[in-house]
């Protein structure tokens, strides 16, 4: 049977931390071996040992932190390539909440022997919420497409903005990193460690390289919103607490992310 890891980045909000963990732990499927591993990428001391006095049962990683979320999601990466033990990833952070049917529903996309699944960014529960945000509540649909070049770049132009045409403060990353295998750890995926809001761009555009020239990865864009839950109820998500309309913010976004793909793209 493959062995997932799932790992749990968390810098600060133990309430969110506490949901995340137990979401994992009530899942519905039986059938998959996963193991969990917390891992803290904080700059603040007191925060790593209320995780570790809270979570005596689970094995905890504190790593090098330079308050980038992009650091701490490469800190997963790199523990997956240490952790060879494992099959697969499923990186998740600490305010995510997994559906209790996600483990059910990611045993159905394995027999399609995915290198990456990725999901989408629109399942969300913010303060506003039922108001103005789109939920998606749970059902017995599956859906499973976006395998190849021609239907993933279709599915970005028509949905998304371009970032290498506009600003990048006028687009939004159009999927998640929800599932890596160790064959996918070949792409060298990284996250831009300078970013505060885009570090997840440059994964996106290494995933959507690799599926139009490559074509050796079974990588898959799923439209399933039933899975997770993303930022679940944190109000001090890194999409609040980094204040978008912040002019001086935006142009050293802009330009991280230009010095990032100068050269590559």
């Amino acid at each position: 049977m493959k062995k997932i890891l799932i790992s749990l980045l968390t810098s600060y909000n133990i309430k969110c931390l506490k949901m995340c963990y137990e979401s994992i732990k009530n899942q519905n499927s039986k059938n998959l071996n996963y193991s969990i591993i917390i891992v803290v990428n904080t700059l603040n001391e007191n925060y790593f040992l209320e995780v570790k006095n809270t979570f005596k049962d689970c094995e905890i990683i504190r790593t090098e932190s330079n308050g980038s979320p992009g650091k701490g999601k490469n800190s997963l990466i790199n523990l997956f390539k240490e952790r060879t033990e494992f099959d697969y990833l499923i990186p998740l952070d600490g305010d995510d909440i997994l559906y209790p049917c996600a483990l059910n529903r990611l045993e159905i996309y394995m027999q399609y022997k995915p290198d990456i699944l990725m999901l989408p960014f629109t399942d969300l529960i913010s303060k506003e919420y039922p108001n103005t945000v789109q939920h998606v509540g749970i059902n017995n649909k599956l859906y499973l497409r976006f395998n190849n070049y021609l239907d993933m770049r279709s599915q970005w132009y028509r949905d998304k903005q371009s970032p290498f045409e506009l600003n990048i403060n006028n687009v939004n990353t159009p999927a998640r990193l929800f599932l890596l295998s160790r064959k996918g750890l070949d792409i060298n995926l990284y996250y831009d460690e300078n970013m505060k809001w885009y570090d997840d761009f440059i994964t996106f555009l290494q995933i959507f390289e690799a599926c139009i020239i490559h074509k050796t990865y079974n990588i898959f864009m799923l439209d399933d919103k039933d899975i997770y839950l993303y930022n679940r109820i944190n109000e001090e998500s890194a999409s609040d607490r980094y204040n978008i309309d912040n002019e001086k913010k935006k142009i050293n976004e802009e330009i991280n992310f230009r010095k990032s793909i100068y050269n590559r793209y």
